[in-house]
């Protein structure tokens, strides 16, 4: 299916409320010059040990890319969600070897005031100072990577995995 310019939802139900794994996956191929995918984001249900949820992102092309990466758990509560994760973590992840991580972002800090600039470059919403959610900027040269939110206390919840290309 060819999509034109604009934003899309794809939900997953089980029949009868059944419970399991999905994947739903997205690409931009053959992409015409100066259009590419600007940000993705999946909500969903963390749960404790191989429950975290796991997003994959594939860098294709030469060089390499900037991505702001987010794993926003107390701050959906803002948009009324419920029973959110606490404490997300965040992993990024190459194969078995993590490139970066965080676990409470820090406005208050050189690497924080980053992280404010980088989601107002995309128009991400603001996250709370102290809030417990996690954050990062990283780039990433091609090829295949992972990333990953679980609680960092081991807790389970609401998050909302978010990855937005930096100009």
């Amino acid at each position: 299916m060819q999509l034109t310019a604009g934003i899309y939802t794809a939900a997953i139900g089980g029949n009868d409320d059944s419970s399991g794994v999905a994947l739903v996956e997205a690409y931009d191929a053959n992409s015409p010059a100066g259009s590419s995918l600007a940000n993705l984001w999946v909500r969903a249900q963390v749960g404790s040990g191989n429950g975290l949820l796991v997003g994959g992102l594939t860098v294709g092309g030469e060089g390499s890319v900037r991505l702001l990466v987010r794993a926003v758990g107390p701050g959906l509560e803002a948009f009324g969600v419920l029973d959110t994760l606490v404490d997300p973590q965040l992993r990024v992840m190459r194969g078995l070897v993590e490139l970066a991580s965080n676990d409470d972002w820090d406005m208050l800090s050189v690497v924080g005031m980053q992280l404010v600039q980088a989601a107002e470059l995309v128009g991400a919403f603001p996250l709370r100072t102290g809030s417990g959610d996690a954050a990062i900027v990283v780039e990433l040269v091609a090829g295949g990577y992972t990333l990953q939110v679980s609680g960092a206390d081991g807790g389970t919840g609401v998050a909302l995995l978010e990855i937005y290309v930096l100009p």
